[in-house]
């Protein structure tokens, strides 16, 4: 298994079973529910299975061009069976109709697109031909259609390399420029908050994070617990419930309440399982980084797969989502075996 990955998950287990025994420091959370610890702990059990089982999977093909040779099924269940699966099940986003939320979570960075867009780019940057021009156009027509900004920035980042930016150095930029507006911004909530409400109320997620890393001297709150509050007060503006009274809600939506995360799973991880957890996370997503030395096609569509995860890990709760893991943890494994094979 991934070394530092498999300790990452060990460290959670051993912050669980502190969690159980009620050794853990507290913040401001206010629920404590036993059962919760292991809804909250599946997850990131989920992750080093799913990563584990792709790695494995792809050092044992230890090529590059296979990436394509299976890939139209893959696609056809990505973009056309997912969606058409959500609108049937009249799943909604943001309150839009069923067949909007679809075209609209295309760039999402869920499940079907994360596994979709790494075969999509797999045609563009190791294919040649009719192939690369069908992915390099079906991720230009998914960046103009979507309303997600982190896909629109992807984008942005994939056609740079295509016409011959180094890879691992955009990759770098991108992953340094996000931390850095975070931030910057984490010093402007209010302000942030009057412009996009989204935003600011995950600027606010991660600064009660931070809050309760410094109430825990570094240690973290453990599982167990709620990570966000359950109404927040922004000046000049409405009392904002992030969730529902808790009167009104059954054990099983209160639990669900409970493994709400901060959509950023790296603040999510320094949250739960303080500063060694973040250290071991951080190492363990930092390992699957491309090198240098993969051929130049492979590296460039390697650090595309890597940004694609880490924009999933910043800026959405996907160590911690069930439609997110599953994708991420399939790249992941991709790179790790990457790194075996080169």
């Amino acid at each position: 298994p991934p070394i530092l990955l498999s300790l990452y998950v060990i460290y959670c287990a051993v912050i669980a079973t502190a969690s159980a025994m009620r050794l853990m420091p507290v913040s401001w959370q206010i629920y404590f529910i036993p059962e919760a610890i292991i809804r909250q702990l599946v997850p990131t059990v989920a992750f080093l299975t799913v990563s584990w089982a792709s790695m494995t999977y792809f050092l044992r093909h230890r090529t590059y061009e296979f990436l394509c040779s299976r890939s139209t099924l893959i696609l056809i269940l990505c973009l056309v069976a997912a969606p058409a699966t959500m609108v049937a099940q009249g799943l909604k986003y943001q309150g839009d109709g069923a067949e909007h939320s679809a075209l609209e979570l295309y760039g999402a960075l869920i499940n079907n697109i994360l596994i979709a867009v790494f075969f999509l780019t797999g045609y563009a940057f190791l294919r040649r031909g009719a192939p690369r021009w069908f992915g390099i156009s079906a991720i230009v027509i998914i960046a103009i259609a979507t309303p997600f900004l982190q896909f629109k920035i992807l984008t942005i980042a994939i056609l740079a390399m295509l016409v011959g930016f180094p890879g691992r150095l955009i990759t770098r930029a991108l992953i340094a420029a996000f931390v850095l507006v975070y931030a910057v911004e984490l010093n402007h909530i209010p302000q942030v908050m009057m412009i996009s409400s989204d935003s600011g109320i995950r600027l606010q997620f991660i600064a009660d994070a931070l809050r309760s890393l410094s109430d825990t001297y570094g240690v973290g709150i453990g599982y167990g617990t709620e990570s966000v509050r359950w109404v927040y007060h922004f000046p000049n503006l409405p009392t904002f419930a992030f969730l529902p009274n808790t009167a009104s809600m059954t054990s099983e939506r209160l639990l669900e309440a409970l493994s709400t995360g901060v959509h950023n799973s790296f603040v999510q991880a320094l949250m739960r399982t303080g500063i060694p957890g973040f250290c071991l996370l951080v190492a363990a997503f930092f390992a699957a980084f491309p090198t240098a030395v993969a051929p130049r096609g492979a590296r460039s569509h390697a650090c595309v797969a890597f940004a694609m995860i880490f924009l999933a890990c910043f800026v959405n709760p996907a160590l911690e989502s069930p439609v997110q893991v599953v994708g991420v943890g399939f790249i992941y494994g991709y790179l790790l075996a990457l790194r075996r094979m080169t």
